[in-house]
């Protein structure tokens, strides 16, 4: 098989489902040997006000595994056609065969290049920042797009005439955990790991912890909940937490890059995001070995099957996400059946999957 030179353009390196995806994806394809991987990002973690620590090692993973990292600069998100100038700079210097493109500016950038190079678009949630007809104009530097659930798979195709490749995001086999029987001790452990922003809806965590909490009391049990991750809400959290008199229940964790180690010592996985396309954090849950709960968006329904690996919640149902969490905590057998089943289904969602479906559809598009 010819090597086949991938450039990746993503939008930063703060911390993301999209960046972790791409990170492993070009380790894997680069172990293979089938494909030399790129990257291009807008913005470093200080642009956007977070937390260096993942850059770093987002950065060093990649010079680890000889794969070049080229930055954009922030500024392109004002200046559109200096993004153009910019991604034309690097095509100049990477020389790719095919460009991968995970985010709207840089279809932006793409359709402005005047660049003479097949083009993938992976959308990865399951709607778009921008009007659906601006696709007509994308489509005409678009070879094909990807979409990473069903979901998104409608949306695309409502919205673009390019074909449509559905490919499930995959994580790699460093979150492992054998089937669990039981939770790991007398106090309930719950852990929850996204961007501290508006659509993660961490108030409806708070507020479910808090009547569980209150309800595990009476019955002279415990629950912790820990919330690993960074960004603009985390003082609105915090004082949330503290108005709330919560402060010994739960905790914030900050940017974490052990993220094996939290889902190991968890006993379940939760997440009230108000969207999502296909979140990394959920597969990396189920190759865990979590029971999971969360809301019913994007492609969790994909991931978590309900009443079978864990429980899908309608969006800011509050009461009913509490009512589930206690009846996960009192009852073992669903409990053991639940991680059972979320082993199961982790095979679906591997990084090897995932990689193996993306250097079919690179191998084809590189020889037409």
């Amino acid at each position: 098989m010819k090597l086949i030179r991938v450039l990746h353009v993503i939008s930063d390196l703060a911390p993301g489902g999209i960046q972790t995806l791409v990170r492993g994806l070009a380790i894997e394809m680069q172990l293979r040997k089938h494909v030399q991987p790129g990257i291009a990002y807008i913005a470093s973690a200080a642009d956007q006000g977070r937390d260096p620590g993942f850059e770093a090692d987002f950065l060093n993973r990649l010079s680890d595994a000889g794969i070049p990292a080229y930055k954009l600069g922030n500024q392109t998100r004002k200046n559109v056609l200096l993004g153009a100038i910019r991604l034309r700079d690097v095509v100049a210097k990477f020389r790719p065969d095919l460009i991968h493109i995970h985010l709207g500016y840089g279809l932006l950038f793409r359709a402005l290049s005047g660049l003479d190079v097949p083009t993938v678009y992976t959308n990865h949630f399951t709607t778009t920042s921008f009007p659906g007809l601006l696709f007509r104009w994308f489509d005409r530097t678009i070879t094909e797009c990807v979409s990473i659930c069903r979901e998104c798979d409608v949306f695309l195709k409502r919205v673009t005439k390019k074909p449509v490749t559905l490919i499930y995001n995959g994580s790699s086999s460093r979150v492992t955990h054998a089937p669990r029987n039981a939770p790991n001790g007398q106090v309930f452990r719950l852990l929850s790991v996204g961007s501290l922003t508006p659509r993660k809806n961490f108030p409806m965590l708070i507020d479910v912890v808090e009547t569980v909490s209150r309800e595990l009391q009476k019955e002279g049990r415990s629950i912790v909940c820990e919330i690993a991750g960074s960004g603009e809400c985390l003082d609105e959290l915090k004082g949330l937490v503290s108005a709330k008199k919560l402060a010994s229940v739960v905790f914030f964790l900050g940017q974490r890059t052990d993220i094996e180690a939290l889902m190991n010592a968890a006993d379940a996985l939760i997440m009230t995001s108000t969207g999502e396309g296909l979140p990394i954090t959920l597969i990396e849950a189920a190759h865990a070995a979590l029971p999971m709960i969360t809301t019913d968006v994007g492609g969790c329904g994909e991931i978590v099957s309900d009443g079978l690996n864990g429980y899908l919640i309608p969006d800011d149902r509050r009461d009913l996400m509490a009512q589930r969490l206690l009846k996960l905590i009192h009852e073992p057998d669903s409990y053991a059946a639940f991680s059972k089943k979320a082993s199961e289904i982790a095979q679906t969602f591997s990084l090897v999957n995932c990689a193996t479906s993306y250097e079919a559809l690179y191998a084809r598009l590189a020889k037409a």
